[in-house]
């Protein structure tokens, strides 16, 4: 018998999250990355028989044989990230398209743009008509006067960045982008082409060491 387990249904609202119930539910994602109950490593939970653990929405197969039940869990889809500089919305749409992206996560202050459909409604416009999700996560923007120390790669520009993550609401969006994350193909955007001068890069790289993943792959 095959059956699949589903502990949440994806494409419901988010649940309301308490600035305090954040960083345990953090702690609770990073707990779930040790090799014994890591989800993506299930083999060995099911070699010990030792119960195993899903990320919050994710599918993963069970098969049934007599009195023993096999947990196949899924490996965890790619993180991505995208800059729109030098690219028109077509372009954008076509490189999330071809990496079969399912969430688009702006993590834009402002979600404008002088380009045509690149701001907030217009880009939700065009990935919805190709069947992606658009996400706005402002929390997690690089504040206008810290970026062109950050462009320019300052520690200082940096090191307050990094700060801001720790602030209750980039919490809880980092836990968003991370439950999304762990289940479908999920893309970054902001302006910066180079990722390296973007701040989306250290957004990434929260959410890779969070759900597991590979390092994050740049389109």
């Amino acid at each position: 018998m095959v059956g699949y387990l589903r502990p949440s249904e994806r494409g419901q609202p988010a649940r309301p999250v308490s600035s305090g119930e954040v960083p345990r539910k953090l702690n609770s994602i990073v707990d779930t990355l040790s090799p014994k109950l890591c989800p993506w490593g299930a083999s060995e939970a099911a070699q010990t028989r030792e119960p195993a653990r899903f990320w919050p929405g994710c599918s993963a197969s069970v098969m049934t044989t007599g009195h023993d039940t096999e947990v196949q869990a899924l490996t965890p889809p790619p993180l991505l990230t995208v800059g729109y500089e030098g690219r028109s919305v077509a372009e954008v749409v076509a490189a999330l398209v071809k990496q079969s992206v399912s969430l688009v996560v702006d993590v834009r202050l402002t979600p404008l743009s002088r380009k045509p459909g690149l701001s907030k409604r217009r880009l939700g416009e065009h990935l919805a008509a190709v069947g992606i999700n658009y996400l706005h996560l402002p929390a997690l923007g690089n504040p206008r006067d810290n970026r062109e120390g950050f462009r320019a790669g300052t520690a200082a520009s940096r090191a307050r960045f990094i700060g801001l993550l720790k602030e209750p609401l980039a919490e809880r969006s980092l836990a968003e982008i991370v439950e999304h994350a762990a289940c479908e193909t999920v893309a970054l955007l902001c302006f910066e082409a180079d990722p390296m001068r973007c701040h989306r890069h250290l957004i990434s790289d929260a959410v890779v060491r969070l759900v597991g993943h590979s390092p994050s792959v740049h389109v």
